[in-house]
Order: C-alpha cells, then structure tokens, then sequence
C-alpha cells in the first residue's frame, strides 16, 4: 500500500507544501527556493542573500478580515476607505452611501460584520440603493476571499492564485485582482512597505491553463532542495507525475 503522501490531490496540501519550500534555507544548488521561485517569474529580478525580514511569504491571505479586526474599536476611517476604493473600482462616483453613514445596525462592529451588511440589510429591513447592494456585495466577497500566496520582497508585492488541478477561475481571478488593489493602496505597511509597491499578479497551476509558473518549474526547484525521502519532495513530485499523466502538464 502507498503512503498518502503518493496520492494526496487536495489543492491546499501541495500548496501548502509549496509554502513551506519557499521558506527553505537549504539548498543542494546553491541557490534558494524562493530565489528560483521569483527567477521563475521574473528572470530580470535579482534576489541577493537576505534574511527573514527582506522578503516575507503570507499563505491564506485574509488581510483585510484580520486588520478589521485588529482595530475593531475604530474602525470607520479604514471602512470608509475601504468602500471608496470598491466605488472607484466598480466606477460608482453616487448613490453609494460610505460605511459611517450606514445605519448604525448595519456599521457598528458589535452589531454587524462587513460581510453580513448586505444580508443584514435585507432581514432587517433597511433599503439599500441598487449601487450600495453591489458596493457592498464586493465588500463581502473581500471579507470573504483569502487569496492562496503573497510575497513582499523589494519594493513588489507578488499576489498568487494557485491551482493544481483544476482550471482558473476568471471570476476569482478578478476578486483576487481587487483584493490586491487595497492591499497595495491601504494596507501596504501591514506587509511591511513604506510606499505603495509595485505588484504582480501569479498564477501557479498546471501548463494545460498557461500560468505563470508550472508545477513541472515547482519541482525542479524541489529537486534542487531535497532528497528523494522528504515528504514534501514526494508530494510535489507525485503532483507533478499526476499531471502528466492527465494530459495537464
């Protein structure tokens, strides 16, 4: 019987895998994981020898859940720029009342979460303009959403879909874009940024979808990082054998 590490084709487990190489500091080619991840992605960059506070790896990145929560007590300046980059993004210049000005059932965090406005709305009776339901829509998608990866290095933060067998979502896609476009505008300094950063936006998956990086390039970098007997060697490597034989990779 083969150990599970052989046959395991949950997304989340080689992603998780795959967070964990990064992080690496071994190397049987003298160059580091995350050195040949971003050279994957961008040969022109050039990653010299760093330390943990030079390039920071996130996975699940729940960022705007988590920094609401971290100033529950004063949240409103943040919400209200919040929605009004959702209004900018969804080119809504009316009509479209900002988070303070809400009912205070619907904006006091004791009563109500952001994800639950649009619902809590509706049950209670309180009418929303048509601009506010979609403002406020997206506003629960991004409570919702956590994008898989995101890596803060230099002056980029790269925002990372990944897939492993499956195709990429446009839809998801296009939220993971506009979670990114508050995370550089609003909420850089939590990954560290002094300024707004430049950003890249990755697809990981299988060749079969045209990503930016395949899990055949994962698993040469694995290949040059651990022995064979490593689990997270064999997960990636059996990830990669299973692609091919789908036809994906």
């Amino acid at each position: 019987m083969k150990n599970y590490d052989t046959y395991n084709r949950e997304e989340r487990n080689i992603c998780a895998h795959l967070f964990r190489l990064l992080h690496e500091k071994k190397t049987k080619s003298g160059r580091l994981p995350i050195q040949q991840f971003i050279h994957c992605i961008d040969p022109t960059q050039k990653i010299h020898d760093f330390d943990n506070n030079e390039i920071k790896i996130f996975c699940e990145v729940a960022l705007i859940r988590d920094f609401y929560h971290k100033i529950k007590q004063n949240v409103s300046d943040f919400m209200n720029k919040l929605t009004k980059k959702i209004m900018q993004q969804e080119n809504i210049n009316a009509d479209c009342r900002l988070f303070s000005e809400l009912p205070d059932e619907l904006n006091n965090p004791s009563h109500t979460h952001p994800k639950q406005i649009k619902q809590k709305a509706i049950e209670n009776g309180f009418q929303l303009m048509e601009n506010e339901m979609l403002v406020y829509g997206v506003m629960q998608e991004m409570f919702n959403a956590k994008p898989d990866l995101a890596i803060a290095y230099d002056d980029t933060l790269y925002s990372i879909e990944v897939k492993f067998t499956e195709s990429f979502d446009v839809e998801q896609f296009n939220r993971t874009k506009r979670i990114t476009d508050v995370w550089i505008s609003l909420l850089h300094e939590e990954f560290g940024f002094q300024n707004i950063p430049k950003c890249r936006l990755i697809k990981i998956g299988a060749r079969k979808f045209n990503p930016d990086v395949t899990w055949s390039q994962i698993f040469e970098i694995a290949k040059s990082t651990y022995e064979e007997k490593n689990r997270t060697y064999i997960a990636i490597a059996e990830g990669a054998k299973l692609l091919v034989s789908k036809k994906m990779e």
